[in-house]
């Protein structure tokens, strides 16, 4: 018998559902069959994995000789790589998520199944593998320090892609948590589990969460009072790295996992500024544009130039890397959803603007009909010239020459036409009442009446077209005006709309870097070789780096609407309150007692009402001269009641 397979079957009573003694059974010969054992090795036991299992479609189990591990290859041939010999085991973490799930064996060179995942909840067979391999492990290493070694850089390895997980996904999910419960039982690793556990607990934005965590690790053995102390301060320790890794537009998979953080910042009742600069950063990511204005009103003032960049840099980039999908569709001549309709890059510019810009006439036509393009509100309504460029007429008028289109967008998009339609609804009626009373009647004069009104929709139709080529003429008069005009921002506007690669561009070089300028307080992408005569910076560079975050603290914008919604409710319910006082006090008639017979008689029951009565007839509550009476009344009848229970 060799080493290991002593070390297995010394406990093996307390193992249920494995299967050991399996020399005396009949089908040992089919073991080593079917799972290529050579003849060599003695198998010591059997983990049967064919209750429902997931591991193979034929439901093979585990099989562990005194020399290596046996497991099926699911859909893969037979060889090297369904053997693993015991000698190694301590080059691997030995793993389950829980009781039911997979069993892992991980190394630095596979993440390897050994034992498939069971839908059958009572099902322990998979947690007796782990049980058994891990004290076969444990056993293993504490004679032999070399294995120990091996053991830990497996560790090591397996932290490093923890610590992946964790940029990528922003908070640590399941699998990792759960393996970090296997580190830190090494106190070679715990000061460096408890850390990384330290950070994700920070990230949930939970003050009291947080130092509810670190008072558990003051029990857990390996941890000193020294890296405790270290952790009481997790700004320092941990901002940096947070704020880095959601403000990367390219980390897809934290917004997901952060909704727990965006919710105890949005419930909050005070932030932080350094708590107001995630949030605002969560904002982008959830979209949530209207609560980003209310936090960024209150911070933008105190926060340090590069800061403010930062966040609109994001800002600028989320939103454009949103409309490449729109700008894929509309060159693919796909379908937008009802939402895709309502999206806007970062400069405001809509899927409408994009299809103008593309010189794409059938998409515009489709869009004009799938959307309600009329609600659009350019970002620079007091600015005319610039809320000119925006206009969806005016782009119409400049890139095409179609005047069909021109009036269509007008009609569409602006109220130009609205009296016009009007009156020709109320000709369409006029039309319906002469036909019916033709039919009715057989009068010929109806034909006549029929046919002024019809050439008077045609003269209606005729002015429309007449006011469509009138606008279409200003439109380009005011488009040599901004050639001509030296105001940056819409010579850039109209640079965009007549470079037909500019939209393309505009897009495609944000891959690795990206330029951001502002106009005003309105931050945009720009193409990167392109001086626009605007104040810009290039994006990620070697300032971004760092996060320099003043200390400063606010009432949470959502938190102040709620106090000052419950406030208003308060004022209501008093005001009902004093109303309904008011008029019983009204109605009260001069009272034969105002304390009931028990009062008479137990003092408590005299204090409870009398504080009944002071809070209905104070003055403060009924005010004027009769309240003042009727509360003397009131006080005089108490007295008179409590000197007799004195005499009593």
């Amino acid at each position: 018998m060799s080493k290991y397979s002593e070390l297995m079957v010394v406990e093996k009573r307390q193992y249920k559902s494995l299967m050991f003694d399996l020399d005396q059974s009949d089908h040992v010969d089919d073991c080593y069959m079917m799972y290529h054992i050579p003849t060599g090795e003695k198998v010591v036991l059997y983990a049967d994995n064919s209750r429902w299992s997931t591991m193979s479609w034929d439901g093979k189990g585990t099989i562990i000789t005194d020399e290596a591990i046996y497991f099926h290859p699911s859909h893969r041939e037979w060889g090297s790589d369904n053997r693993i010999p015991l000698s190694d085991l301590c080059s691997y973490v030995i793993f389950q998520e829980n009781a039911s799930d997979t069993v892992h064996l991980i190394s630095k060179e596979r993440d390897q199944s050994i034992f498939g995942r069971t839908v059958n909840s009572k099902d322990t067979t998979g947690s007796e593998l782990v049980s058994l391999l891990s004290a076969l492990q444990k056993k293993i290493r504490q004679s032999n320090t070399r294995e120990q070694a091996a053991y830990e850089r497996t560790l090591a390895h397996v932290m490093g892609l923890i610590k992946g997980s964790f940029r990528e996904n922003g908070l640590l999910p399941e699998r990792s948590l759960k393996l970090l419960d296997i580190l830190v039982r090494e106190k070679s690793f715990a000061a460096e589990v408890a850390y990384v556990l330290a950070e994700n607990e920070y990230r949930h934005m939970n003050e009291a969460g947080y130092f509810r965590f670190l008072d558990t690790l003051r029990m857990q053995p390996y941890i000193s009072a020294a890296l405790i102390e270290q952790l009481q301060r997790p700004d320092e320790l941990f901002l940096e790295s947070f704020l880095q890794d959601i403000s990367n537009p390219n980390a897809l998979y934290l917004t997901r996992s952060l909704i727990e953080t965006y919710t105890n910042l949005k419930t909050a009742p005070r932030l932080s500024m350094r708590q107001c600069v995630i949030l605002c950063f969560l904002c982008v990511r959830f979209e949530d544009w209207a609560f980003f204005d209310e936090v960024w009103k209150l911070i933008a003032h105190v926060l340090p130039e590069e800061m403010r960049w930062r966040i609109q840099s994001f800002r600028a980039r989320f939103a454009n890397e949103k409309m490449f999908g729109v700008y894929e569709k509309l060159m693919g001549n796909k379908p937008l959803t009802s939402m895709e309709l309502g999206w806007k890059d970062a400069l405001g510019l809509t899927p409408l603007h994009y299809a103008l810009i593309l010189r794409n006439r059938n998409r515009v036509m489709e869009l004009l009909d799938e959307g309600e393009w009329n609600r659009f509100h350019s970002p620079f309504e007091r600015d005319k010239l610039v809320d000119t460029a925006y206009q969806y007429a005016f782009l119409a008028s400049v890139l095409y020459d179609d005047i069909e289109l021109i009036e269509r967008v007008i009609d569409e998009t602006t109220p130009l036409f609205s009296s016009l339609h009007r009156s020709m609804k109320q000709m369409d009626f006029f039309i319906f009442l002469e036909e019916k009373r033709m039919e009715e009647s057989g009068d010929e004069a109806c034909k006549k009446r029929i046919f002024e009104y019809e050439s008077m929709k045609r003269e209606m139709r005729a002015e429309m077209r007449q006011m469509a080529m009138e606008e279409a003429q200003n439109a380009r008069k005011k488009a040599q005006a901004i050639i001509e005009t030296s105001h940056a921002f819409s010579r850039y506007l109209f640079y965009l709309y007549m470079d037909l690669d500019g939209l393309y561009r505009l897009m495609a070089d944000t891959i690795s870097s990206w330029k951001v300028a502002r106009y005003k307080e309105f931050y945009f992408i720009t193409p990167t070789d392109r001086d626009m005569g605007m104040e810009a910076r290039i994006y990620p560079n070697e300032e971004s780096g760092s996060f320099d975050i003043p200390e400063d603290n606010f009432e949470n914008p959502a938190y102040r609407r709620k106090r000052e919604e419950a406030e208003r409710a308060e004022r209501a319910a008093r005001e009902a309150r004093f109303k309904a006082a008011r008029e019983a006090f009204e109605a009260q008639d001069a009272a034969e007692s105002w304390f009931s017979a028990e009062a008479h008689e137990d003092i408590l029951i005299l204090k409870k009402e009398y504080r009944m009565l002071v809070k209905q007839y104070h003055p403060d509550v009924c005010g004027g001269a009769k309240a003042t009476r009727i509360m003397q009344a009131i006080m005089d009848e108490r007295a008179q009641i409590l000197e007799a229970m004195e005499t009593a």
